[in-house]
């Protein structure tokens, strides 16, 4: 009964389809697409251990954090005003406010937390730098992964959370 109801389904469908008789390839296509299992639909799921997936790069982004500070925010810093505007399109006293909203709006994405090896993941200023970076230049995540080693995972969520 099961396999007679199966073949009256698939004979309808291949009629209201309008596909021939002898087109294998449409049927089976057919057939792939309304009898696939729930466990053939179900996406792969991101993240974690899984065999065969990559080691995470070891980023230090504590070190990252205090060079960007070294680099902008210093007393006697790489650059000064000027280079920061260019490059983050804002002044130092804008993007703090920027910052303050940000932690303000989202704490719970933007604020700095320990990983599952406790330790400290990436600082909020970083994570809003790629986001202005983003948005100002259309840069890629590939090319700011190498500047503020972040991964380009990390950098779309932080778009996304802004």
């Amino acid at each position: 009964m099961e396999g007679e109801s199966a073949d009256l389904l698939r004979g309808g469908i291949h009629d209201a389809l309008g596909l021939d008789e002898d087109d294998d390839d449409d049927d089976l296509l057919a057939q792939q697409v309304l009898f696939s299992t729930p466990k053939e639909d179900v996406a792969r799921r991101r993240g974690g251990s899984q065999p065969g997936k990559r080691a995470n790069k070891d980023r230090d982004f504590q070190a990252r954090y205090k060079r960007f500070v070294q680099q902008y925010f210093a007393p006697n810093s790489v650059y000064d005003e000027l280079d920061f505007r260019r490059r983050n399109r804002m002044s130092k006293s804008l993007f703090s406010r920027v910052l303050d909203g940000i932690l303000e709006a989202d704490p719970q994405y933007f604020e700095q937390r320990p990983d599952a090896t406790k330790r400290m993941g990436i600082h909020p200023m970083l994570k809003v730098t790629s986001v202005l970076r983003v948005l100002a230049y259309a840069m890629s995540a590939d090319a700011l992964d190498e500047n503020l080693e972040m991964s380009d995972t990390v950098i779309y969520n932080n778009v996304t959370h802004f």
